[in-house]
């Protein structure tokens, strides 16, 4: 049996294997709801994040959007990149939001020059990525698939950006 403290009543929860999912969905769903005076410096920023995506797929939900014939973003599309973002903590750093004339939705985490990774999402759930590490000969590209979890490619790409140490020029 896992305990989990839930802060806003100090109750604990005995999760057991077989309700474990069933339970956890339940517990984050409350954690995520919360109440208004309890709301963190995290919470404030992934509501500003949240708004700030909103506003892009706004700006991007009818055909032709940049006047070059660009496809909209789908109200799928714009679920899918939510998914994606729920996959990771909410302590982790928000990328910048961007649109793809293909109507993907993309976020990019930015670390420095020739340090960032970059993440297109389609209804799908195909996740388009590109990754460069410091220099030309340092990159990771490719495509995976949204299957419940932070694809390993992609979680390690940004691992590697976050943490390791670079060379001092």
């Amino acid at each position: 049996m896992t305990p989990i403290s839930m802060a806003d009543e100090d109750v604990f929860l005995f999760l057991t294997a077989p309700d474990r999912s069933v339970t956890a969905r339940k517990c984050l769903s409350g954690f995520r709801k919360g109440d208004e005076g309890s709301r963190s410096m995290i919470d404030e920023s992934n509501r500003a994040f949240l708004a700030r995506l909103e506003s892009v797929f706004q700006d991007a939900s009818q055909p032709n959007w940049d006047g070059y014939n660009a496809l909209p973003v789908s109200q799928t599309t714009l679920e899918m990149a939510r998914f994606f973002l729920d996959l990771f903590p909410a302590t982790l750093e928000k990328p910048d939001v961007s649109v793809h004339p293909d109507g993907e939705l993309a976020f990019e985490w930015y670390y420095g020059p020739r340090r960032l990774l970059t993440v297109a999402v389609s209804e799908f759930g195909r996740l388009s990525y590109a990754a460069m590490f410091g220099n030309k000969e340092a990159q990771k590209h490719g495509t995976e698939y949204m299957l419940g979890k932070v694809p390993d490619e992609i979680s390690s790409a940004l691992r590697r950006l976050r943490f390791e140490v670079q060379p001092a020029v």
